[in-house]
């Protein structure tokens, strides 16, 4: 009997343990990229489907709707929804950017990224992609004295515009910015902005942030124990549970008999 009790605790002990993961990839804190700018500010790259990179968001097919999401205010009140999701090799980046205004070609999504989550002011780590309504795309770093631009490397993206708004979706490749699936605590800073051009900018994290100021940048990360690969589904973390009652049950039986 005593035998029993000891395999039954070891069997609940791993069920619960499994099932602890699963709470920790969803609420494990992750330390803000500036406290003081904004505080505690942190979008998450939970693994998702690959999406169609053809500026579209496809909100009846759904294929953003696994992604994380921030919000901001832009032209004339409308709210601005930026999609965040990785599938184990890519960052995904989508934005929804309504805009009824008089149309530019110059209208443009940014997605500023510290790749070497140092903050402070700007350095060479620090990338900035550009995407504009006309689909034109921009790549620029900085040199130590100014933002320089090169050729798009290591990344796609694609859009399409209405007179409603239009829609930017970007792919950057891990290799771009210095991700390795499964490496733990990699962490990058993030900023996006968009651009009504003549009017104004707007961006998430909201001010005082500045996108010439990393250290007023958000955090960007993925979800422990996990980090940059594809999560193991919740279905699988059941079935597990499953095998475990399915294995306790004789012992629990013999305790009965």
């Amino acid at each position: 009997m005593k035998k029993s009790f000891v395999v039954v605790g070891q069997v609940l002990v791993i069920a619960v343990l499994m099932a602890g993961l699963l709470l920790i990839s969803i609420t494990t804190p992750v330390r803000a990229h500036s406290p003081g700018y904004p505080p505690y500010v942190t979008v998450v790259a939970v693994y998702g489907t690959t999406p169609t990179i053809d500026g579209t968001i496809g909100t009846f097919s759904g294929e953003w709707d696994d992604a994380s999401t921030v919000t901001f205010t832009v032209t004339d009140g409308g709210t601005c929804t930026v999609y965040v999701k990785q599938d184990g090799s890519h960052l995904y980046v989508a934005f929804d950017i309504p805009d009824t205004t008089i149309y530019s070609s110059d209208d443009a999504g940014w997605v500023c990224l510290d790749v070497n989550h140092n903050g402070g002011d700007m350095d060479t780590d620090d990338l900035w992609f550009e995407v504009l309504r006309d689909g034109t795309t921009g790549e620029y770093y900085w040199t130590g004295i100014d933002w320089a631009s090169r050729i798009p490397d290591g990344w796609t993206a694609a859009c399409t515009s209405t007179s409603a708004g239009f829609q930017i979706e970007y792919s950057i490749s891990y290799s771009k910015i210095g991700v390795i699936a499964g490496v733990p605590d990699r962490t990058l800073g993030v900023m996006f902005e968009t651009i009504d051009y003549g009017s104004s900018t707007y961006s998430w994290p909201p001010p005082p942030s500045y996108d010439d100021y990393p250290e007023t940048w958000a955090d960007l990360t993925s979800p422990s124990p996990w980090f940059w690969i594809p999560e193991i589904p919740s279905s699988l973390v059941a079935i597990a549970l499953i095998l475990a009652a399915v294995i306790a049950y004789p012992h629990m039986r013999k305790l009965h008999t």
